[in-house]
């Protein structure tokens, strides 16, 4: 439950950023999917610039106790790595994370 300036406070939370960002940008190579090489830096240094307080659309549903769509991003990430026989690591440790909160209020 961390809002962007949160996440850039501490080294450990930038880490699992980062090794979130280089496993998506290793599933968009193996696809053909054309990232800025520097797609990584880019995200890691511009999170800082977000104003206090910023966070995530699934976060924000999170707290309203809506409905949260992991099984169309993180979920559809690992499905996708699966069939390139990869592992996502850190996307999967998210997913099982996330997982519990999917069906808001109501799961």
């Amino acid at each position: 439950d961390l809002t962007t300036d949160q996440i850039c406070a501490h080294e450990a939370t930038i880490k699992v950023y980062r090794s979130s960002l280089e496993e998506m940008k290793s599933l968009a190579d193996a696809y053909g999917v054309a990232l800025a090489e520097d797609f990584v830096k880019q995200n890691v240094e511009g999170l800082p610039k977000y104003p206090k307080g910023s966070t995530s659309s699934m976060h924000q549903d999170m707290r309203k106790g809506l409905l949260l769509e992991v099984e169309s991003l993180q979920g559809a990430a690992i499905r996708l790595a699966a069939k390139q026989d990869m592992k996502l690591p850190t996307i999967e440790t998210l997913y099982g994370l996330i997982k519990p909160y999917e069906m808001g209020s109501e799961g």
